[in-house]
């Protein structure tokens, strides 16, 4: 039981959620070989079972489809791809690493997708805080944070969380958009 509790928890807790370069239909074998096993065989990946799931329309990421698209609408969520190719590490190939077809949902409610201007290894190594991709992702932080209030009412409606919520709280500093823990529960 002690494990429901801690999913509504962050049910009532999350407003938004930010994807960034999330493959979540999959990669393209091929391509993701040639850029990341380094010359190691195909038949190399039989032996690593975990990567099989990272498969385009491997059955491990439907069913994570089908349930994030049971539980979209709750959540504001923002779908980041790269739109530059990463160079390869194979016979100086290139291949995007997640293309923005895998980096979405199909049927996400209240969702959005957003083109980064990087590579997939730089789509979160911002040089400056002007980066326009900087400043687009801060601006949807933004968004979410002035609609978030609603939380504590998500926390004051399920009163048996009461306790932690006000020993938990969280602070934002708007300048470095870090959060800062005040206390834990």
């Amino acid at each position: 039981m002690g494990h429901l509790h801690a999913h509504k928890a962050v049910e009532i807790s999350t407003y938004g959620v930010i994807f960034m370069g999330t493959p979540h239909q999959g990669v393209d074998l091929v391509e993701w070989t040639q850029t990341h096993m380094d010359g190691r065989s195909l038949e190399s990946l039989q032996v690593e079972p975990l990567l099989q799931h990272l498969l385009l329309g491997s059955e491990a990421l439907q069913q994570q489809l089908t349930q994030y698209n049971s539980i979209s609408a709750r959540f504001k969520t923002v779908f980041c791809y790269e739109l530059y190719t990463t160079p390869g590490l194979v016979r100086n190939q290139v291949s995007p690493h997640i293309p923005a077809s895998s980096a979405r949902v199909p049927g996400a409610v209240n969702a959005e997708s957003v083109a980064i201007h990087k590579t997939h290894i730089e789509m979160v190594k911002f040089p400056s805080k002007e980066d326009g991709d900087y400043r687009n992702i801060v601006f949807r932080l933004q968004q979410m944070s002035d609609v978030a209030p609603h939380v504590e009412m998500n926390w004051m409606k399920h009163s048996i969380f009461l306790p932690c919520m006000s020993e938990n709280r969280r602070v934002m500093d708007p300048g470095n958009f870090q959060f800062a823990p005040v206390n834990q529960c």
